[in-house]
């Protein structure tokens, strides 16, 4: 976009400068018409019989030719210049397209390039967070199970030591049991 900006920066100067020339030879043929305007006045004062209608009419056809003819340079230098701008137009207009064309391909590719980028840091962040999840309820099981264990040892061996119903205190050290052994199965899984 950059690139068009300065190409139009540039044409907008090339414009400015023919307008330019334009006003300027515009400004002549009117300092031209002016003077062919006063020459005439001067020559309707004349009353000398040196000069005759033919010579002023002949002067004044001169004038009329040459402002004319300058007339008609002016018109064919413009229309010159109009068609060498329009030619070049045309040609940076193509070759700015063709420079759009390359970039949105570059632009498409990068992006293409980068989403797949994307998608394979992705895909190994999951399977970094998928990790440390499962290692973090494997640490939380296992503080649950070491804390089981733990209250059924303090519970068995308060029985233990006060073993004074041992009938009813075996089938208790048995129903103890299950709580460590089933929790360290279960982690251990």
């Amino acid at each position: 976009l950059g690139l068009i900006g300065a190409f139009m920066i540039y044409y907008n100067k090339q414009l400015t400068t023919i307008e330019k020339e334009l006003n300027a030879d515009e400004n002549r043929i009117n300092k031209l018409e002016d003077v062919i305007h006063q020459q005439g006045e001067i020559i309707a004062h004349f009353t000398n019989n040196t000069v005759t209608n033919e010579d002023i009419m002949k002067s004044v056809h001169k004038l009329n030719s040459t402002l004319y003819q300058q007339a008609n340079a002016v018109n064919q230098r413009m229309d010159d210049q109009a068609s060498n701008i329009s030619s070049r137009l045309s040609n940076t207009e193509n070759r700015m397209n063709s420079i759009i064309a390359k970039a949105q391909k570059q632009i498409h590719e990068e992006v293409i390039s980068v989403k797949s980028k994307v998608d394979a840091y992705v895909a190994v962040t999951q399977d970094q967070f998928s990790t440390e999840n499962h290692f973090m309820l494997y640490q939380v099981a296992g503080t649950f199970v070491l804390v089981g264990c733990l209250v059924s040892f303090w519970h068995m061996s308060s029985h233990l030591r006060d073993f004074h119903e041992p009938f009813v205190q075996r089938k208790i050290l048995a129903i103890l049991w299950m709580c460590p052994i089933y929790s360290v199965t279960s982690w251990l899984g």
